[in-house]
């Protein structure tokens, strides 16, 4: 994880990338994969459009994808273990974020490379995860963490940021488990 790193903004599409999941709790059905809670696979099935008359929700829809759909998964992408009937059923939506300044492609945002960052709008009824501007932005750090710019730090306070996005300069220094650096002018640096 060394070099410098430039952020770029990344904002909301309208449409959402669609999966089909079967799940299982830990309690109903342990999985034996190291780490896991849970039974757990997702099939991506194509993309939806969100309007005001065509919700996108997180739940199971029957009508739209019946449960004898091929495509519903039938094994646990972690340990191989067939589906079981009991299991959970999840059409899983995930809206798609696509570069401000055009350039790149379409991520959902567990995906987003290094560098992107992004204003985390259901954060915004929090007044301490904001900052000056009203915005709550996040940055990609090399190591995958997504780090809360306007959010407190672990070990209090929180950074000042200045500039506008996505030439922003925060002080102090950014630390996770796997990262430490600067943002400067818009450009992650390693410590």
């Amino acid at each position: 994880m060394s070099g410098h790193v430039p952020c770029f903004m990344v904002v909301p599409t309208d449409r959402y990338r669609i999966k089909l999941r079967r799940y299982s709790f830990r309690d109903a059905r342990p999985c034996s994969a190291p780490g896991a809670y849970g039974h757990d696979a997702s099939v991506v099935v194509g993309e939806d459009v969100r309007t005001e008359t065509h919700p996108i929700v997180n739940r199971d829809d029957p009508e739209r994808y019946p449960h004898d759909d091929p495509r519903w998964p039938t094994a646990c992408a972690r340990c191989g273990a067939a589906v079981d009937p009991s299991d959970e059923w999840q059409v899983f939506a995930e809206r798609l974020y696509v570069r401000a300044d055009g350039g790149g492609g379409e991520h959902v945002l567990r995906e987003l490379p290094a560098g992107a960052m992004y204003d985390a709008t259901w954060l915004l009824d929090m007044p301490d995860m904001r900052g000056p501007d009203g915005r709550s932005l996040h940055v990609r750090l090399p190591d995958g963490f997504d780090w809360g710019i306007d959010c407190p730090a672990k070990g209090g306070g929180h950074w000042t940021r200045s500039g506008e996005a996505p030439r922003i300069t925060a002080r102090p220094s950014i630390l996770t488990p796997g990262y430490h650096g600067w943002l400067t002018d818009g450009v992650l640096t390693p410590c």
